[in-house]
């Protein structure tokens, strides 16, 4: 295992964190059971980001 696989995550920025206060429960809810399987693949930290913050986005332009 990489030691950025094992890193402790950083806090997630305020821009994401004000992104998903516009989510309702159950797209959050979707996007976080989306991110089970590129985690489990043993994706470095800031690529399991950049997934996330992509799909917080795409939630956000559906709405």
């Amino acid at each position: 295992m990489k030691a950025s696989q094992t890193a402790t995550p950083r806090p997630l920025p305020l821009e994401i964190v004000a992104k998903l206060s516009r989510l309702s429960t159950s797209q959050r809810e979707v996007i976080n059971k989306q991110m089970l399987n590129p985690r489990n693949q043993g994706l470095n930290l800031d690529d399991h980001r950049k997934i996330y913050e992509g799909l917080v986005e795409r939630s956000l332009q559906r709405r």
